[in-house]
């Protein structure tokens, strides 16, 4: 007999003690908020298009941090169907507290704001106890109509969490090729036989808690993990292969061939559209602002519909449709004019971490579309309508993509947007007068990633904006008179904003002398020196400068008490400059930072925090006008 995870638990939970709170070892309870007592994760491939998941969780809850582990949501769908579904709780003796009945769980669609069509459904349960700690277990068994991927295993999922015992197990007919891949620790899987059955297991045992540290990298690239897929698979009657890309990236193909056709009309009205442009670019950038103006984002989350686009035909009349079909939307036009595109598809989120090339699995959650360009290739987010042309930024730039062409898939990589492609260049005009109040004018120009950081203001009425720059303008007692924002929607988006202030207490006035910082509103902030040593290494994200030119024009009859020594700060993270420079009835601030990218090992980190300290305390230099006499 096979004892399939839970399959064969506990018959007699309520008779026994389970999970005891004095059977956790101590160092399990340092740092941590919840402790995972057990968590046992079956797999079992019953033919190509059928499988089975089980699932077994059991953690304790130390204190209120935690308690968001004891609610817990199921999610199923057309393609599976949950069997079986039990759950517990036990107080900090192991005593049975809870045994969750059918009526204490609630079943609801998995609405997300977006999807009009959605078969996406969770069965939801609340186990919380107020009396710390107790121990929440559930046990979970679903049918899967056709499969993709299997179930992978991390010791935890988040910081603070500790894991006392763990198992993965994957069960497959003997001659079924079950693939995985182990990372950040030592080869641990068990394979044996029984019954005509190919059983892989991995079992684990304790984890410590792991605390969140600055700039860290992604827990899924420091963590001990098993990634695990299938060879060949099929949903919905499409079988498919993903031993490679390429392969992978044939049934993507499969999938949507066919459905890049527009209506003839339609594709009579793109081409009357471009007809006067004879550049390339301006005929895909033309089309690209028409799918803006004439489409808008929905999820559709249908069966097979996480993979398989809506046909054009159907986004031409409706107007709408997800990441897939506005892509393939937004191909089908592109080809009515003769421009070939390809779909792509992409692990989309602000900064996400990026996919493991080395192990073909389905590691994506978003659709793009790259179109080849000559000497360049154009990259177009299909779901938004105001993101600027051919602009990936933060969402989904620099991490490799699949590219689904003719011959199937292929990894690429998306644009890395360089230091000079993520600049704010400010220039602030300052009329000080000798009561110490100032006018002041502002110029600002971000691009790049820098743009990603305000794009947020072009999408809010004026009303919203002023508010935005009284909180977020660095400068006290100021008086906002005007403000302006506009942007150029291009490759490499650039936002300009121009403002106008008056500033009652720009400078502080002594006798003779006014005391005041140039450096108006880009100032750096010390960061607090590390009271221990630091475990991970750390990232610095995307390189960016920037670059200030502040002029302030002086009260008459006032000049430099002294002018300070040009500032440089050098270091393997990046470079400051600051100088000042005295002129007739003006002083002139200039101010460069540059900062790199990169992950650096942890003892560095210190260096990293004493550099941006310097260029804090830098920022803070303060210049003294004399009234002559």
């Amino acid at each position: 007999m096979i004892c399939l995870g839970f399959i064969c638990s506990n018959t007699n939970a309520q008779k026994e003690l389970r999970y005891p709170f004095s059977e956790i070892d101590e160092n399990l309870l340092k740092n941590s908020n919840a402790v995972i007592r057990e968590d046992i994760s079956t797999y079992e491939v019953i033919d190509l298009g059928k499988g089975k998941s089980y699932l077994k969780m059991a953690i304790t809850i130390l204190n209120k941090k935690a308690d968001h582990y004891a609610e817990v949501n199921i999610g199923y769908d057309k393609l599976s169907k949950i069997i079986s579904l039990e759950g517990r709780s036990y107080d900090k003796t192991g005593r049975l507290i809870t045994q969750l009945r059918n009526k204490d769980i609630q079943d609801y669609s998995a609405f997300d704001g977006f999807s009009i069509y959605s078969d996406n459904r969770m069965k939801y349960f609340d186990l919380r106890y107020p009396d710390y700690p107790y121990t929440i277990e559930y046990e979970v068994e679903i049918e899967e109509n056709g499969f993709m991927s299997f179930n992978n295993w991390v010791p935890y999922s988040g910081f603070n969490v500790s894991s006392q015992k763990s198992r993965l197990e994957i069960i497959s007919p003997e001659n079924y090729e079950v693939r995985y891949l182990e990372i950040n620790l030592d080869p641990t899987a068990k394979e044996e036989i029984i019954d005509g059955k190919k059983i892989i297991a991995w079992d684990f045992g304790s984890f410590e808690a792991i605390e969140h540290e600055a700039r860290m990298p992604y827990l899924q690239r420091i963590l001990p993990q098993v990634l695990t897929a299938p060879s060949t698979f099929e949903l919905e009657g499409y079988a498919g292969n993903m031993n490679n890309w390429t392969s992978f990236g044939l049934w993507e193909k499969l999938l949507n061939d066919g459905r890049d056709e527009l209506p003839e009309e339609y594709a009579t009205k793109i081409k009357e559209l471009v007809a006067d442009e004879s550049s390339q670019t301006e005929k895909i950038k033309k089309i690209y602002e028409h799918l803006q103006s004439n489409t808008r984002y929905v999820s559709i989350q249908l069966g097979i519909g996480g993979w398989q686009t809506f046909p054009a035909a159907d986004v031409a009349s409706n107007g709408y449709g997800d990441c897939k079909a506005l892509s393939n939307f937004m191909k089908s036009m592109l080809k009515s004019v003769g421009i070939t595109s390809y779909y792509t598809l992409v692990r989309a989120g602000n900064n996400a971490p990026n996919i493991i090339t080395n192990f073909p699995s389905n590691q994506f959650n978003h659709m793009i579309l790259c179109v080849p360009n000559y000497q360049d290739t154009i990259w177009l987010e299909c779901t938004s309508q105001d993101n600027p042309f051919g602009y990936l930024g933060s969402f989904t730039g620099d991490r490799d993509v699949l590219v689904i062409n003719e011959n199937g898939g292929k990894i690429v990589h998306t644009p890395i947007y360089r230091q000079e492609q993520n600049s704010q260049i400010q220039s602030v005009n300052v009329t000080l007068h000798e009561n110490g109040s100032a006018q002041v004018s502002v110029s600002t120009r971000c691009n790049g990633r820098q743009y990603d950081n305000y794009k947020q203001i072009l999408d809010i009425g004026e009303s919203e904006q002023k508010k935005w720059l009284y909180k977020n303008l660095d400068i006290s007692n100021f008086e906002l008179m005007e403000f302006k924002f506009d942007h150029k929607s291009q490759i490499i988006p650039e936002l300009n904003a121009n403002i106008n202030l008056i500033v009652s207490r720009f400078a502080a006035v002594s006798g003779k002398r006014i005391f005041f910082q140039p450096n108006v509103l880009n100032k750096s902030y010390a960061m607090a020196i590390p009271q221990k040593e630091r475990k991970y290494d750390f990232v610095l994200n995307y390189p960016y400068e920037d670059i200030d030119t502040v002029e302030i024009n002086i009260p008459q009859g006032y000049h430099m008490e002294y002018i300070p020594e040009t500032t440089s700060i050098d270091s393997r993270f990046g470079h400051y400059q600051s100088k000042i420079i005295s002129q007739e009835g003006k002083v002139v601030y200039i101010r460069k930072h540059v900062m790199t990218k990169g992950t650096f090992p942890a003892l560095q980190y210190i260096d990293y925090v004493k550099f941006i300290n310097k260029i804090a305390e830098a920022d803070k230099t303060k210049l003294v006008l004399v009234r002559s006499t």
